[in-house]
C-alpha cells in the first residue's frame, strides 16, 4: 500500500495546486501581451516623437523573436483537446503588420483612398488576430480531465489525474506531487514500524487522502479575465469597422459634392495641406 503521508499530503495539495499552476500560466500570458505592447510602444515613440522610419524595423524583430520563443517554450502540447488553430504561431508577428501600416501612414506619400484602405486593412488584420489570440488563450488554459495517470518518469513534471491541468501547460507543474506507489527497492519507515508491531500494527486503519473539491477558483478568475479580454477585442474590431464606414462615406461625399453647396475644400484636401505644412517645418522652427 502507499505510505500514509503520501496520501495525506496529496489531499492537502488539492487546496493550492490550482493557484500555483495558473499563476505560472498567467505569467506566460502576461509576457505575451507585454511584448506586443512594448513593440507597439516603441513604434509610437519612434514614429511619433523621433520621426524616424528604419529604427522601428530594427527594434520590432527583437520583441517578435522573444515573443515567439517564449510561446514555443511554454506551450508544450497545443493540439490535444483543442478546438482552435495554433494562433500562437502567428500572434508574435502582428507588430510587423503594425509597423508596415505606420510606415505607410507616416510616409511622404499622398493619403489617397487606396493607401488609407491599406492601412485600415492592416489594422483589421491585427485586431482580428488579437481577438483570435484571446479565444486561443481560453482554449489553452481551460482545464482537462484525464482518465488515467501519466507514467512517472524521473526528471519530468508529473501530476495525478485528479488535477485537471491544461495539457498545453504540463511543464507549469513545479509542485512536488506525492506519488501513488513506492518505487521498487524503496521502503517506508512508518510501514516498517507497523509491521514490527505485528497484529497490533495491522489493526490500525490505513489513512487515505481526504476527499475535497479541486482548487478551481484560480481558473474561474482566469476565465473571467480572458472573457473580458475577448470582449475588449471584439468591441475594438466593431468600433474600427464602424469608423472605417464613416471615413468611406465621408470620402464618397467629398468626391460627389452637391450642386447647392459652396466650393469649400474637402476634408481630405485640408488634411493633405496640414500634413504638408507639418512636413515642411524645420527643427529650428520648433
Amino acid at each position: 500500500s502507499n505510505p500514509e503521508h503520501f496520501e495525506l499530503y496529496r489531499g492537502l495539495q488539492e487546496e493550492w495546486w490550482g493557484y500555483d499552476i495558473y499563476s505560472r500560466i498567467g505569467l506566460t500570458f502576461w509576457f505575451s501581451h507585454w511584448l506586443t505592447a512594448a513593440s507597439l510602444y516603441s513604434m509610437c515613440h519612434i514614429f511619433g516623437e523621433l520621426r524616424c522610419l528604419w529604427p522601428a524595423w530594427t527594434v520590432v524583430p527583437c520583441f517578435v523573436a522573444a515573443h515567439y520563443g517564449i510561446l514555443q517554450l511554454d506551450i508544450v502540447r497545443p493540439k490535444e483537446g483543442s478546438f482552435m488553430p495554433p494562433i500562437e504561431k502567428v500572434i508574435p508577428f502582428v507588430p510587423f503588420l503594425a509597423v508596415l501600416g505606420m510606415s505607410i501612414d507616416y510616409s511622404v506619400m499622398d493619403p489617397t483612398p487606396f493607401w488609407q484602405g491599406v492601412v485600415y486593412t492592416l489594422s483589421w488584420i491585427c485586431y482580428s488576430i488579437q481577438f483570435l489570440w484571446a479565444l486561443r488563450l481560453y482554449d489553452l488554459a481551460r482545464p482537462r480531465h484525464r482518465s488515467k495517470d501519466a507514467p512517472e518518469v524521473p526528471g519530468v513534471a508529473w501530476a495525478p489525474k485528479e488535477w485537471p491541468i491544461p495539457p498545453a501547460f504540463e511543464n507549469s507543474v513545479y509542485l512536488l506531487s506525492a506519488p501513488k506507489y513506492l518505487e521498487p527497492g524503496q521502503t517506508c519507515l512508518t510501514q516498517e514500524m507497523k509491521a514490527a508491531k505485528g497484529s497490533k500494527g495491522q489493526s490500525v486503519p490505513q489513512k487515505l487522502a481526504r476527499e475535497s473539491q479541486h482548487a478551481m477558483l484560480p481558473w474561474k478568475l482566469f476565465r473571467g479575465t480572458i472573457i473580458t479580454t475577448c470582449g475588449m477585442w471584439f468591441f475594438r474590431d466593431h468600433k474600427l469597422a464602424a469608423f472605417a464606414v464613416i471615413i468611406a462615406v465621408g470620402l464618397c461625399s467629398d468626391r460627389k459634392p452637391s450642386k447647392n453647396t459652396s466650393t469649400s475644400p474637402s476634408a481630405t484636401a485640408v488634411l493633405q495641406a496640414r500634413a504638408k505644412e507639418l512636413l515642411s517645418v524645420t527643427p529650428s522652427q520648433l
